[in-house]
C-alpha cells in the first residue's frame, strides 16, 4: 500500500511530531503539509527531525480531500468541523487530533469550548478514536475523532475496572500532571513557557474541557458524571502522568486487579502493567502506556498512568487509528 497523506496545522508542535512519525511510515509514500499562516515554510527549519525532503507548506485554500487517501486535522478547535461537508464528498479518511467531534452532545462541547459547533449530527458519522477499545468502529469510519491526551491516559485503565465492575463509578478521582507541549505552540511562545520553569501549575480545576470526554466514554460503560478532575502543567516539555485514585469493591484483592489487566490487555502491544511505579522517562517517544497498581487503606487504590502526551497522546494514536483504518500492522510507523 501507498498512502498519500495530507496535514493541516503541519508546523505545530502534534503536527511536526505526526510528520517524524509519517516519514519513516512503510506505507506512506507522499506527505503534504498545509498551514493557515506559514505557507512556503520548510518544516526542517522547524524541527530538524524533519527530512528536507519533505514538501513545504501549501496554503490551506490549496487543499483538495480527494487529492489524499488519509488527511489529518492537527489544528485549533473549530477549524475541522468547517471542513465537514467537504470531507464526506470525498472519499479521504480523516483524523481529527482537535477536539471538534469528540464529544457527542454538541451542547456539552458549546459549553466547554465557548464556541458554536456547526454539526450538530455528526455523532452519525464520526467515531471515537480510542484504539484498543473501537477498532471495529475505526476501522470502517471516514472520520475519526483522536483522543485528547488527559482522558487517553485515564481511559485505558479505567474502562476495564469498570466492564468488569469492581470499582465504584461514583467515587474516581484523576490527579493528571503534563509536560507543557500538551499546551501548544502558541502558548508557549506567549510565555508559558518562562512561567513553568522551575515550577507547578494546577489550572482550569472547576471546568476543564477534557471531563465530559472522560465521562462520556467511561459512561459508555456505567454511568460516570462526577469524577473528579485536576490537570497540572509541570516543567518538562513531553511526557504525561496521572494519579487514579478509585475505591474497589469488597473481596476484589490486588491480584485480582491486575489479573483484569493482563488478560484485558494481552494481545494489546502498546499497553504494559508494570509492577513498579512508571516514570515519565519510561513513556517518552513511545506510544506506550504504562499501567501500575498500588493498594492503599480500606479498599482504597491508587492507579499511576503514563503516556507520552505527543505520542499515545496525541500523533502516535492518530497513526495507530490510521494503520487500522487503512487494515495495516498496527505498530507500523510506531
Amino acid at each position: 500500500m501507498s498512502l498519500k497523506i495530507g496535514i493541516i496545522g503541519a508546523t505545530g508542535i502534534t503536527g511536526l511530531e505526526l510528520v517524524n512519525i509519517l516519514q519513516n511510515h512503510p506505507s506512506v509514500s507522499e506527505i503534504t503539509p498545509f498551514s493557515f499562516s506559514s505557507a512556503g515554510k520548510s518544516l526542517n527549519s522547524l524541527d530538524e527531525r524533519i527530512s528536507q525532503e519533505i514538501n513545504k507548506c501549501l496554503s490551506f485554500e490549496a487543499i483538495n480531500f480527494s487529492s489524499f487517501d488519509c488527511f489529518f486535522f492537527c489544528t485549533e478547535n473549530g477549524v475541522s468541523m468547517s471542513f465537514y461537508e467537504k470531507i464526506l464528498k470525498s472519499e479521504c479518511k480523516v483524523i481529527d487530533l482537535s477536539a471538534d467531534f469528540r464529544i457527542k452532545n454538541t451542547n456539552t462541547w458549546e459549553k466547554f469550548y465557548n464556541l458554536k459547533h456547526c454539526v450538530s449530527n455528526h455523532a452519525n458519522v464520526t467515531v471515537y478514536g480510542l484504539s484498543e477499545f473501537y477498532r471495529n468502529e475505526i476501522q470502517s469510519s471516514q472520520i475519526i475523532a483522536n483522543p485528547g491526551c488527559y482522558p487517553t491516559a485515564a481511559l485505558l485503565p479505567l474502562i476495564p475496572l469498570l466492564k468488569k465492575d469492581v470499582i465504584y463509578n461514583n467515587d474516581i478521582i484523576i490527579d493528571a500532571k503534563s509536560g507543557f507541549s500538551g499546551a501548544g505552540r502558541k502558548n508557549i511562545e506567549n510565555g508559558l513557557f518562562d512561567e513553568i520553569q522551575n515550577n507547578f501549575k494546577p489550572y482550569n480545576i472547576d471546568s476543564h474541557r477534557h471531563v465530559p470526554e472522560i465521562e462520556q466514554e467511561l459512561s459508555v460503560v456505567k454511568e460516570c458524571s462526577s469524577i473528579i478532575f485536576t490537570p497540572n502543567v509541570f516543567p518538562v516539555f513531553r511526557g504525561l502522568i496521572e494519579s487514579i485514585y478509585v475505591t474497589v469493591k469488597e473481596g476484589i484483592d490486588k491480584k485480582e486487579i491486575i489479573k483484569i489487566y493482563e488478560e484485558y490487555y494481552s494481545e494489546e502491544e502498546f499497553i504494559h502493567i508494570y509492577k513498579n511505579i512508571p516514570t515519565i522517562k519510561d513513556v517518552v517517544g513511545t506510544n506506550n502506556c504504562i499501567v501500575s497498581v498500588h493498594k492503599r487503606n480500606n479498599n482504597k487504590y491508587t492507579i499511576i498512568s503514563a503516556i507520552d502526551n505527543l505520542m499515545k497522546g496525541a500523533s502516535g494514536q492518530a497513526v495507530q487509528n490510521m494503520n487500522i483504518m487503512f487494515g495495516l500492522k498496527e505498530n507500523s510507523g510506531l
